[in-house]
């Protein structure tokens, strides 16, 4: 990015497109055709889509990281708020689904599911003196309905293990890394 544009080029080096965006401390997220940009430590938030903006938006609190998957699903991650985290997730069209509040914890990292069904936080609790890591998977339908029984599995890792990235892989199998 530079200026406020974002410019895309092709393998062979070919400018694709270019776009107007407002962003300073970038961050980003892509899979197949889609592209998230988000401001760190800001509000704003871009969804690309073949090189054009599918949407934008503004959140409340600071945004720490963002996700996208190959559907145009999005996770963000967000701090500054009375919780350590909420986790806000949108569909491809930009309409929020639901929000994840972690009241004792700090989400590292997020993933939405190929098949769009599933959201999986990775978080770490440091308030005590030992880390303690978990996964927790939510499911996306329920989320929407019923956000208390929306939590439909949660690993804990063993103590002092560090999780730093989680993946939703083919099959929809969760790949974490300690």
């Amino acid at each position: 990015m530079n200026k406020n544009k974002l410019t895309t080029y092709t393998v062979s080096g070919k400018k694709e497109y270019e776009q107007e965006i407002s962003i300073n401390n970038a961050i980003f997220s892509s899979k197949n055709r889609y592209l998230v940009v988000a401001e760190k430590k800001g509000k704003k938030i871009y969804v690309i889509l073949d090189g054009n903006i599918l949407w934008q938006n503004e959140v409340e609190g600071e945004i720490k990281d963002v996700q996208i998957n190959q559907n145009g699903y999005v996770s963000i991650s967000i701090s500054g708020t009375s919780y350590k985290t909420v986790v806000a997730t949108y569909n491809p069209a930009g309409k929020e689904m639901f929000k994840t509040y972690l009241s004792n914890t700090t989400a590292i990292d997020t993933s939405i599911s190929q098949n769009n069904k599933y959201l999986g936080i990775a978080e770490v609790n440091v308030s005590g003196s030992l880390i303690q890591s978990s996964v927790k998977i939510i499911s996306i339908e329920k989320a929407q309905n019923d956000p208390a029984n929306s939590v439909i599995y949660t690993y804990q890792a063993t103590s002092n293990d560090l999780i730093k990235d989680i993946e939703y892989q083919d099959k929809d199998k969760l790949i974490c890394i300690y």
